[in-house]
């Protein structure tokens, strides 16, 4: 099992919601320590809770549908995605919010010890739009930072 893990979420044909595919892909050129993993988990819904399993610490990124200026980095620890925001945490039929409180409900001793969210506001979101707005893509480097702070190397 490794010991952190890193998954992407999102659907590249949705505009900005590529965001947590390109973090991922980002990382993939940092040298990471070897009990790090990294995956492109795509819109995984429920399939997320088989994920979880994988690893004693996650870190999930993942484009955010809000009210928040595009291109914004912030990050959440589980406790604050037990109650999800209105319009939910996540852009797929089950939230990354809900798929936890299902988890935490059905399987508690199966999460990982730790969990934290880094989310990137979307500015575009359209179905069939490849690629990243400029104010997403600009703030990748920023998501990549992020996690790599969560994973203790900077």
């Amino acid at each position: 099992m490794a010991k952190t893990m890193v998954i992407g979420c999102g659907n590249p044909l949705r505009g900005d919601d590529g965001v947590g595919r390109a973090v991922i892909q980002a990382l993939g050129g940092v040298s990471l320590p070897e009990e790090v993993r990294l995956v492109e988990a795509g819109t995984p819904g429920l399939a997320l809770l088989d994920i979880l399993r994988q690893a004693d610490r996650i870190i999930i990124v993942d484009a955010v549908a809000g009210e928040g200026r595009p291109g914004t980095v912030f990050r959440l620890r589980a406790e604050d995605l037990e109650k999800p925001p209105p319009g939910s945490c996540s852009l797929h039929d089950l939230g990354i919010a809900e798929v936890l409180a299902l988890g935490r409900l059905a399987e508690p001793e199966a999460l990982p010890g730790e969990l934290v969210f880094v989310g990137i506001q979307a500015a575009c979101l359209e179905p069939g739009r490849e690629g990243l707005s400029q104010e997403v893509a600009a703030a990748v480097p920023r998501a990549v930072q992020a996690v790599l702070e969560e994973i203790g190397i900077v």
